[in-house]
């Protein structure tokens, strides 16, 4: 009987050391081609990106880190050696898995394990196609001016603006279908910042209770209940100057 209730200790033991625990993301992988070196787990904290982890990369460059997440946010995992090569990947509670090469430890890494990473991998893709397009508008724009065509310069001026536009659309439309998620109030902080109050006010009134409360979530509402204020403020001034 005393031996039965050891071996059942023993095997809870064992069967919790498998789960990753609860309010901890852990970050593990491999790194073909790597068999010495430093690894750095990092996020902004204050304004400024620290070292929450580190990890000696021994041999096979399979590793292993893990810190506190209290909700999603961007992590970077970064070669020490090389400071400017790193990969930025959206972390939550869990486990993530990087696989990836050192030879093109950035570009080649699939990271798998967070639904917010999937959702902003995504968005990526349709974004890069924009930023194509805005590549061409400028080169189109550059030649016009050289050639000095201001009518083709006003021409291209309208379809920038329309290209904005569309862009911000695409990228609110994103951000409201997937208010569930953290990926919607950090869309909003890093790309709609600067986007008409009506994109912003859309999200906002999508997203629930949990992305309310995430810290992205929180950091967008306190982001705008500043502009509206400031709208606000502005509007006032104008009225008292007349």
């Amino acid at each position: 009987m005393r031996n039965l209730i050891l071996f059942s200790l023993l095997f809870i033991t064992l069967s919790s050391c498998d789960k990753p625990q609860k309010g901890y993301v852990i970050v593990k992988g491999e790194i073909k081609g790597m068999t010495d070196g430093t690894l750095l787990l990092q996020k902004v904290k204050n304004d400024q990106v620290v070292t929450v982890d580190s990890f000696q990369v021994i041999q096979d460059g399979k590793f292993e880190m893990k810190n506190r997440i209290k909700s999603p946010e961007i992590y970077y995992l970064r070669l020490k050696k090389f400071q400017l090569d790193y990969i930025l990947f959206f972390a939550e509670e869990g486990v993530i898995t990087i696989d990836t090469h050192l030879e093109k430890f950035a570009s080649a890494a699939k990271v798998k394990g967070s639904k917010n990473h999937d959702l902003w991998t995504d968005y990526k893709k349709m974004i890069s196609k924009f930023n194509d397009e805005r590549l061409v508008l400028i080169r189109d724009n550059l030649m016009a001016e050289k050639d000095k065509n201001y009518t083709k310069i006003d021409s291209i001026d309208k379809v920038f603006k329309n290209h904005v536009k569309r862009r911000y659309l695409y990228t609110a439309n994103y951000a409201v279908k997937h208010a569930d998620m953290e990926i919607a109030p950090y869309l909003a902080l890093t790309e709609l910042y600067d986007a008409n109050m009506y994109f912003l006010d859309t999200i906002e009134k999508s997203m629930n209770e949990k992305t309310r409360n995430s810290m992205y979530g929180e950091k967008f509402l306190e982001f705008l209940a500043k502009v509206k204020k400031s709208e606000v403020d502005t509007a006032n001034t104008i009225t008292s100057e007349k």
